[in-house]
């Protein structure tokens, strides 16, 4: 249940399936839930019109919330927030079922790593001040041993 809720976690293609089947049984007990405490409380003559509300809302918030929490977890981009406007109207039409196909999609990137692109430009730096042969004539020029 822990590695359920693990968004910073990259995972491999069965295990976003996995996660996407585990919090598609959520959203649904959730839905359900909802759509009962809604067609229970409703005194209107669409009882069922109530639940359907009810059920596609909880739907929809369950799914922006957890690709929010991927996209935060994960340390995305800014730019993957505009996935959300995917998210939400497929997630209004098919629920669940179809609001989570992305954020499984995107447990799949990469987590980008504080600092990462410090140590790459150390290695780099480090490579051309050792005369390395992937170093320039001139790189080497300005960085004798």
């Amino acid at each position: 249940m822990k590695a359920l809720f693990d968004f910073e976690q990259q995972r491999t293609f069965g295990r976003a399936t996995v996660f996407y089947v585990g919090h598609l049984l959520i959203g649904i007990f959730g839905a359900g839930v909802a759509g009962v405490l809604a067609g229970a409380n409703s005194h209107t003559m669409s009882v069922h019109s109530a639940a359907s509300f009810a059920g596609q809302l909880v739907a929809l918030i369950y799914s922006s919330a957890i690709c929010i929490s991927v996209i935060t977890q994960h340390r995305l981009s800014y730019t993957y927030y505009a996935t959300l406007v995917v998210v939400l109207p497929v997630s209004l039409l098919f629920g669940a079922l179809g609001g989570l196909i992305i954020p499984a999609a995107l447990t799949m990137r990469p987590t980008f790593k504080e600092g990462a692109a410090l140590d790459v430009r150390a290695r780099t730096h480090r490579t051309i001040a050792a005369g390395a042969p992937g170093a320039s004539f001139g790189q080497r020029l300005s960085n004798p041993k």
